[in-house]
């Protein structure tokens, strides 16, 4: 494909509570091979950073006009909403989120639908040995006339880290996906005594949610796993 982009910013900081503040237009026309329009997009895009540790950002993504499949898509929009909190160095608040109308490639006829997207994960460090990490994603998209469900769902994810030595640590990852009704843990023990030597314990589990079966809960499949790396220098 052939893609013409255009793209202009202003930027500037404050000496006040502002700490930075930018702003741009990106602009995007694409064709394929055959010299047929793909797409026209314009993106505006706005930023702002805070002395406090809070920073925000918003785009306005308008389809002007796409092709897919044959199909033909004019005039519908998203907005992106993103923002971060970092007031200190223990913690960290992150969320990106997209709110409006966007295609359904998914289905078998694709159409311009409702979607919502949310996302917000949180970093926590109470001190240098141990840290944790816990998100949730959750996505759905609706029909626009109808207001009936395309999809729905959520991803709930943990992560949690102990640093014994600087040369041993353990990991532990525990996520639930509601889209597909499974739940995946993987615990991790990580030895790594010099630069040339690496060693790993651990093993995985995922577990399915059978709401048609009188066993809810069911482990699809189990792996423990030992793993040793080591360097050799040859001269």
């Amino acid at each position: 494909f052939r893609e013409f982009s255009f793209e202009q910013g202003y930027m500037n900081q404050r000496d006040k509570k502002v700490k930075m503040y930018f702003a741009k237009i990106e602009t995007e026309i694409r064709y394929n091979f055959n010299g047929k329009l793909k797409r026209v997009h314009l993106l505006p895009v706005y930023s702002m950073r805070l002395k406090n540790g809070f920073s925000f950002n918003y785009a306005y993504s308008y389809n002007v006009f796409e092709e897919y499949n044959g199909d033909e898509f004019k005039n519908f929009a998203s907005n992106f909403i993103g923002f971060r909190y970092t007031p200190n160095e223990k913690i960290s608040i992150f969320s990106r989120n997209l709110i409006g109308k966007t295609i359904a490639y998914n289905i078998s006829n694709p159409e311009v639908g409702k979607r919502m997207r949310l996302n917000l994960t949180i970093n926590y460090r109470p001190n240098d040995k141990l840290s944790f990490s816990t998100s949730i994603s959750s996505e759905s998209m609706k029909y626009i006339e109808s207001n009936e469900k395309i999809y729905s769902g959520y991803i709930l994810r943990l992560n949690s880290k102990y640093q014994f030595s600087n040369d041993l640590s353990f990991k532990i990852i525990a996520e639930y996906n509601d889209f597909s009704s499974s739940l995946f843990m993987q615990p991790l023990l990580k030895w790594n005594p010099n630069p040339s030597t690496v060693f790993y314990i651990g093993g995985n589990t995922n577990i399915n949610h059978l709401k048609e079966s009188e066993n809810n809960w069911l482990t699809d499949n189990s792996q423990f796993f030992l793993k040793l790396q080591y360097l050799f220098k040859i001269n």
